[in-house]
């Protein structure tokens, strides 16, 4: 009799301690989740060159990252995207010169055998639109915004053949492509590039990453309309889950609000 109620403390103790072991374990399994899985996504970014890197956020969504070196900003980073779907991709942006692109379209063709369908450019300064030209050449089709064309023919520089209005929806495979046209901002005329399935919105340089600290070049910015024109593109798509800006990390819908408090600084 006497030995029962010490068999059950010590059961009873046994249990909670195995519980409280067990509640370690979980907690040490889950830093190891995070921490391992940070190292797998850096994984998934090749490095072409010094100057060029692909990041994959999805099995079908990839940001191609160029580097280049300026007088003004030194050396940074220029972002685009790739959407693939059954070997057939859409891609936004070029890189800012001639010889990056062509090593982007060579890993994208050749590396990887992928046919590319379309190009569409964020607007019309040149960490979007600098290897048209190397498109034009290759007979890639280049769908614009009406008004970015316009920019480019007052510039002298390449132009494409199709252009849209306000906006645009691709039928790309099974899937869609918006093409969206919501007000000025970092250019007159900045689009951003919506893809529901995927829940990533491509925001280019009216969206400023998370280590921002200004909104960079200003030269052709609208700044009277540059928070409506973030709210508006806030209101349309509050499912999204990848935000890509122009320059820096990929970050979420909070990139956007980074970006209207910026707005809301001194100006020099």
């Amino acid at each position: 009799m006497t030995g029962k109620p010490v068999l059950l403390f010590l059961t009873r103790t046994a249990i909670f301690g195995w519980m409280r072991g067990f509640r370690k374990i979980q907690v040490l399994a889950v830093i190891l989740q995070l921490f391992f899985g940070v190292n797998s996504l850096a994984q998934d970014t090749t490095t072409i060159t010094p100057d060029l890197q692909i990041q994959q956020l999805s099995e079908q969504v990839f940001v191609h990252i160029s580097w280049v070196q300026s007088e003004t900003y030194g050396r940074f980073s220029s972002n685009g995207m790739i959407y693939l779907i059954d070997d057939e991709v859409w891609l936004f942006d070029t890189p800012m010169n001639d010889s990056t692109t062509e090593l982007l379209l060579q890993w994208i063709t050749e590396t990887k055998r992928w046919e590319i369908m379309g190009f569409v450019p964020n607007h019309w300064h040149d960490d979007c639109t600098a290897g048209m030209d190397i498109l034009e050449k290759r007979e890639i089709e280049m769908l614009v915004l009406h008004q970015t064309n316009e920019l480019l023919i007052e510039h002298d520089l390449p132009i494409a053949t199709t252009t849209f209005k306000q906006s645009v929806i691709i039928p790309f495979v099974t899937n869609s492509i918006v093409c969206d046209y919501p007000g000025a901002g970092h250019a007159a005329d900045n689009i951003v590039v919506w893809l529901p399935d995927e829940k990533v919105l491509f925001g280019g340089c009216m969206v400023k990453s998370a280590d921002s600290r200004s909104l960079g070049n200003l030269s052709h910015a609208n700044l009277e309309q540059w928070p409506s024109t973030l709210q508006a593109v806030l209101d349309k798509y509050p499912t999204a889950t990848n935000v890509i800006p122009g320059h820096g990390p990929v970050g979420d819908l909070g990139l956007l609000q980074h970006t209207l408090q910026l707005l809301k600084q001194p100006k020099d």
